[in-house]
């Protein structure tokens, strides 16, 4: 969608071989297999391509525990160019809303930790790892109509 709006943009998707799998038909049938690249890795084991202006975390903390969190994060400002901007999608506890989406951060939450180990973690524990990463200018966007997600956007 950003590739999309922004014709001289370029990006990079990196996540596990299977999930590329899905973006490369979605890539191309979208008709940016030009401007888009591929790099199969795994979040935790693996370097991130670097130098990037913008690096996007969406829905991917959930699944791992706090240290490798930590980790993941240091690991995405040292792939940043200076100045860079980090932006992570996730469900947050203690983001505030209507009692609904407090019930479905708890169901989520639940579903995480069987599934995946993982969790949804609070805004202070993510504001924490931005800040224990290097990143400054933290702010965080509530998203209307998503059950508790927010948009957590950190400068380098």
């Amino acid at each position: 969608a950003l590739c999309r709006k922004y014709p001289q943009l370029k990006a990079t998707l990196f996540d596990s071989a299977q999930a590329l799998e899905v973006a490369r038909e979605q890539v191309e049938a979208a008709g940016l297999g030009e401007r888009i690249d591929f790099v199969a890795g795994d979040f935790l084991a693996d370097e991130l391509p670097a130098g990037y202006d913008a690096l996007l975390l969406f829905n991917i903390l959930h699944g791992f525990t706090p240290e490798q969190n930590q980790a993941l994060l240091k690991k995405a400002a040292g792939a940043l160019a200076p100045g860079g901007r980090i932006a992570v999608l996730e469900q947050l506890a203690g983001a505030g809303g209507s009692r609904a989406n407090r019930t479905i951060n708890g169901l989520l939450a639940f579903s995480f930790f069987l599934t995946l180990g993982g969790q949804v973690y609070s805004v202070e524990e993510l504001d924490g790892w931005l800040q224990g990463a290097g990143f400054g200018h933290i702010r965080r966007h509530p998203l209307r109509m998503s059950g508790g997600s927010s948009l957590v956007v950190g400068e380098k």
